[in-house]
């Protein structure tokens, strides 16, 4: 009997040690077949001499295996936690993520042709949708291949437009369009498809082809990149850059022998992009993980932004938040009575300048909530870190002056102060999107610090409700420490790092 019991208990542990190993081994298949993929991709682009439907047709399949590969990974768990033994990085979201831009990529092939604006934006000098607009890339698309590319300087193409185009008032004030609005400056509206629709409008007034994409990236983007990979060497330039010393190099090349059309900064910025290139082609699976993890965090907290003209891939875009839109509606309430809120502060700076670099942000918001009624309370810390008369090419800061809205849920201005000193929109008004903007001019000069008080209620809300907040995080602006403090019946404190917007719920009371 003992023998028997012995012999089955050997025969269980084999089992099992034999189910294991398969799990293993398709995990192994699973993470070389990733790589090989990747290989095949990368060969795609590599210079080959097939025509573009045989490159398309060859991507298209690439991709239809890529997903099928990422299905079994996603709906088989024992795969997928051996998987994770094997490579700890690589997440169930990273895997989402791939599933959902494949699925995106071969959408696109189906087009046969798409014109691609490719923004640009410098974060160390903020606008409303990332950073002031420095360069673009005209890309064109057959079929999802890669027909041509021209990257230029935005000045280029600036002013192309005949006539006078009204600013909008704060752009006209604080950037000095009395002439005109001008393209540099066309990324005003927060609303990424509303900035993306103005800009591509611009291009095409200006004399250029219909636009079917727009996609902005942040130079942010290019450091996190070479965190990723390490650093890169620029042949032409007898240097190797990394993520400390980039901005540097790319500042230095961009005012250097500025004019109208020049070509320094579009020459440096092909530089870097193909040095990038080169150094991916040859990355382990763990670095081509890391930097998975870089495209899949931009996407999500806004540091590259898609826009479409084309309903469909617009849709997908908005679905998962990749379109950069404002989105107060798109929660979910999980009972009857609901109260759906949503914050976002939007920084501009008119300066003129890139102090960006160097200021910290930390915010204390109170949220009372009572029977029928929101209150906000929050308490909005600048820190400048710029010496008041930066030096270049050692340091490109100085004086923040920073035109900062509010968007919200207050049917009336909110209270507002600055230091204890009282200050009144200087814009305000009610959007479609169920939202109020306010909007001021604060300035915070090199070494010192500004607090900004908010303070607005909420009334006619449903009684007993569950209230529900996205805290909407800016593109281009760097993690800070936002806390929340609900009070309700006592008191619930959240210590968070705005990295990505920030959701919060309050259930109702039971038995009300």
């Amino acid at each position: 009997m003992v023998r028997k019991l012995l012999l089955v208990l050997l025969f269980l542990f084999v089992s099992f040690c034999a189910g294991s190993l398969l799990v293993v081994r398709a995990a192994q298949r699973e993470m070389n077949e990733f790589q090989t993929i990747v290989a095949e991709y990368v060969q795609v682009f590599s210079g080959s001499s097939d025509t573009v439907d045989q490159t398309a047709d060859r991507l298209s399949l690439i991709l239809k295996k890529w997903n099928e590969r990422l299905l079994t990974l996603l709906q088989n768990k024992h795969v997928f936690d051996i998987t994770q033994k094997i490579h700890p990085s690589f997440s169930y979201d990273n895997a989402l993520f791939l599933h959902r831009a494949s699925t995106l990529g071969l959408q696109i092939i189906e087009k046969k042709t798409m014109r691609v604006l490719v923004l640009f934006q410098n974060n160390f000098e903020l606008r409303p949708t990332g950073g002031f607009l420095g360069s673009y890339a005209m890309v064109d698309l057959e079929r999802g291949v890669v027909r041509n590319i021209r990257v230029q300087d935005i000045y280029a193409p600036d002013g192309q437009v005949e006539g006078y185009i009204e600013a909008p008032p704060p752009v006209k004030e604080y950037l000095f369009q009395s002439g005109g609005w001008k393209l540099r400056d066309a990324n005003w509206d927060p609303n990424f498809p509303d900035s993306a629709k103005t800009i591509a409008w611009f291009f095409e007034k200006g004399g250029y082809d219909s636009i079917d994409a727009v996609v902005a990236i942040n130079f942010s983007f290019v450091q996190d990149v070479l965190r990723a990979i390490g650093p890169v060497e620029l042949p032409d330039y007898h240097l190797t850059v990394d993520e400390n010393s980039i901005y540097q190099f790319a500042q230095v090349q961009a005012e250097k022998d500025f004019f109208p059309g020049a070509t320094h900064k579009s020459d440096a910025l092909g530089a870097v992009t193909r040095a990038m290139i080169r150094k991916s082609e040859s990355l382990r699976i763990t670095q081509l993980i890391k930097l998975l993890d870089v495209v899949q965090r931009s996407v999500n907290d806004r540091t590259i932004q898609v826009w479409f003209t084309d309903d469909a891939l617009q849709k997908f875009s908005e679905q998962y938040r990749w379109s950069g839109a404002l989105q107060p509606e798109s929660e979910t309430c999980k009972v009857e009575e609901c109260y759906q809120d949503f914050i976002a502060f939007v920084e501009a700076n008119v300066g003129i300048n890139k102090a960006d670099c160097c200021i910290d942000r930390s915010v204390s918001h109170t949220i009372f909530l009572s029977e029928n009624a929101v209150r906000h309370a929050i308490r909005f810390t600048v820190t400048n870190n710029n010496p008041e008369n930066p030096l270049p090419p050692v340091h490109y800061g100085g004086r923040y002056k920073d035109y900062m809205r509010v968007y919200g849920r207050f049917s009336e201005p909110p209270s507002i102060s600055v230091e204890g000193k009282p200050v009144s929109c200087a814009e305000f008004s009610k959007l479609h999107t169920s939202l109020s903007v306010c909007g001021f001019l604060l300035e915070v000069g090199g070494g010192e610090s500004r607090e900004i008080v908010f303070d607005w209620t909420q009334d006619s809300v449903p009684s007993n409700f569950e209230y529900t907040a996205r805290i909407r995080k800016q593109p281009g602006v760097p993690n800070y420490p936002y806390t929340v403090r609900i009070e309700k019946n006592g008191l619930l404190e959240y210590n968070q790092t705005l990295d990505f917007d920030l959701m919060i719920t309050e259930t109702p009371d039971k038995g009300k």
